[in-house]
């Protein structure tokens, strides 16, 4: 039978007392945030994005061909989407 918290005050979790409450977190590469907006998800996706383009011309200043980058930056993308999907991007794989 579940126990009554109605009488409770806000803020305390009758299971776990020494839980800390966060604002964020991450779950299978998403931001999810306490009043379930965008905004700090979108925050990592461009810090990542910014992070990816970095590495991409620090690769390209040392001698790395067009197809490679290609093949590099089409590898990291959908692996960072297949991540957050259905267990094993099933839908990202033709066939």
């Amino acid at each position: 039978m579940p126990k009554d918290v109605s009488n409770m005050p806000l803020g305390l979790d009758p299971f776990l007392p020494s839980a800390t409450r966060v604002t964020s977190m991450w779950v299978r590469g998403v931001v999810l945030s306490a009043n379930l907006t965008m905004g700090n998800h979108l925050d990592e996706i461009l810090s990542s994005g910014v992070s990816s383009i970095h590495a991409l011309r620090m690769l390209r200043s040392h001698g790395l061909g067009s197809p490679q980058l290609h093949i590099i930056a089409r590898s990291t993308t959908l692996a960072s989407m297949s991540f957050a999907s259905l267990p094993g991007g099933a839908y990202l794989h033709p066939g």
